[in-house]
């Protein structure tokens, strides 16, 4: 398998995303990374709920320290985005927060 060139590597991403790389904006980027980034972070939350499952064994301390935790590795991520400036960190917040509330109230609980 041959590599791909730098202008082939731009075309698909002009090509999936729009516009060309190089003329990517702070927010253009941050839209394609945050959300790539939340559906991953989304997707692994699905598989650790999946050890809740019966053919597993589990210390109900132990998930609640790890829990607990996550929790606070959530908390540090809320605080990230409201130490910046942005004018539109409030509607950040509530984006995420409705993004993670609604991805829970989409899960089927068993």
């Amino acid at each position: 398998m041959t590599d791909k060139t730098e202008a082939e590597k731009n075309a698909e991403f002009k090509q999936k995303y729009g516009y060309a790389r190089d003329k990517e904006t702070n927010a253009q980027k941050f839209n394609r990374l945050f959300s790539k980034r939340v559906e991953n972070a989304v997707e692994k939350i699905n598989l650790i709920g999946n050890c809740a499952g019966v053919g597993y064994e589990y210390d109900v301390e132990t998930v609640g320290r790890v829990m607990d935790y996550l929790r606070d590795k959530i908390d540090t991520l809320q605080d990230q985005f409201t130490e910046t400036e942005a004018e539109d960190t409030e509607s950040l917040k509530s984006e995420i927060e409705n993004a993670m509330l609604g991805e829970t109230e989409e899960t089927p609980s068993d």
